[in-house]
């Protein structure tokens, strides 16, 4: 259980890391107004 919770705490971080780079938040950004646009 312990080394669940450990995976869960870093996947966690990991996702932060990434939804904190502002980077990869214009990318996210082009990727949903490409799937907008194909609608």
């Amino acid at each position: 259980m312990a080394n669940e919770n450990i995976m869960k705490l870093l996947s966690v971080n990991e996702v932060e890391e990434i939804f904190d780079n502002k980077k990869m938040l214009k990318n996210i950004d082009y990727i949903f107004e490409r799937s907008v646009e194909r609608e």
